[in-house]
């Protein structure tokens, strides 16, 4: 997982984490999904937005597709090859 993407997917993570609390409130949680992946880096925008419903599962998939076919293949080795990807 490259660091841009780790940024992303713990963002996402600790923003839907204090929305589901009620910390914040939808807008309030789409609006840090809007911003900066590092306050110093104007470069670093990137619009989560389109995520925040999706289950853990699917963003993995997104985001890190290399730790998620990973874990679908210790999946299946443990399941007798079933195919676990639905």
């Amino acid at each position: 997982m490259i660091d841009r993407d780790n940024a992303r997917y713990l963002r996402i993570a600790v923003v839907r984490n204090v929305l589901e609390q009620g910390g914040i409130t939808r807008d309030e949680a789409l609006e840090l999904l809007k911003g900066r992946l590092s306050p110093d880096d104007p470069d670093s925008v990137v619009d989560d937005t389109n995520l925040i419903d999706l289950p853990v599962d699917e963003i993995t998939k997104i985001l890190v597709p290399e730790y998620w076919e990973r874990k679908q293949r210790l999946l299946r080795s443990i399941n007798g090859n079933q195919d676990l990807t639905s």
